[in-house]
């Protein structure tokens, strides 16, 4: 058995379920959210492993348990256990979103805190724009067909990559936590972002502009080292 070859296929039957389910995310929450990039959403996905370790999804809660289980047979380490991995889950969730938490009680390790963290994403995005020769579309304009891919940037595209650098970056920080899509280059032999992007109906530019992102942002960090 390879545990890396499982987690892989696990990664790889979430990213689809959600592509699968990205029409309809998306007019659910055009409906139910007036700000566009304003929430975080934490989805539990319960998988099921056949005898030849091959995932299946079972099903995809959007309102997944936070609360700390309650083992009636007295068992406290099935309690401590929860309450650890769920007060992760939280910190990490939180620290990914940029957002600090406003209950005594939780408390971010200081290596995952945005301290100045959206100043460096704001220069590392602008500065390989410029590094490159990369167009800045004027207030509210948009890009020519024929400029892309990626030549002219939106005012929305530099937001967008702004946005997903800072996330990406906190992430990295974060061991137990992995991206399924995009996917950082190099970090699976068994699926890329092109075969991800190939099972969109659409794949719309804020999706194809992170992927590319991805890729370049390896160009970028190599120039510095």
């Amino acid at each position: 058995l390879d545990p890396l070859r499982v987690w892989n296929e696990i990664e790889d039957a979430m990213a689809k379920s959600l592509i699968a389910a990205t029409d309809r995310m998306g007019q659910q929450e055009a409906r139910d959210i007036p700000n566009e990039g304003s929430v975080y959403e934490v989805l539990g996905f319960d998988i099921l492993l056949d005898k030849d370790a091959k995932p299946w999804v079972c099903e995809v809660n959007t309102t997944p348990n936070m609360g700390l289980e309650v083992n009636r047979g007295g068992d406290m380490d099935v309690e401590t256990e929860d309450a650890i991995h769920k007060k992760k889950l939280m910190e990490a969730v939180l620290a990914v979103a940029g957002v600090m938490p406003r209950r005594l009680g939780i408390a971010i390790p200081l290596n995952l805190r945005h301290i100045d963290t959206s100043q460096v994403c704001v220069t590392r995005v602008l500065d390989y724009l410029d590094s490159i020769g990369g167009q800045l579309a004027g207030n509210g304009e948009e890009c020519e067909e024929d400029e892309n891919e990626f030549g002219c940037f939106t005012e929305y595209d530099v937001a967008h990559l702004i946005d997903f650098e800072c996330e990406y970056s906190t992430a990295q920080t974060i061991p137990e936590m992995s991206m399924v899509f995009p996917r950082p280059v190099g970090n699976s032999e068994y699926h890329t972002n092109d075969t991800y992007l190939d099972l969109f109906d659409h794949a719309d530019r804020p999706d194809q502009l992170l992927a590319w992102w991805v890729r370049e942002r390896v160009k970028l960090l190599t120039s510095r080292t």
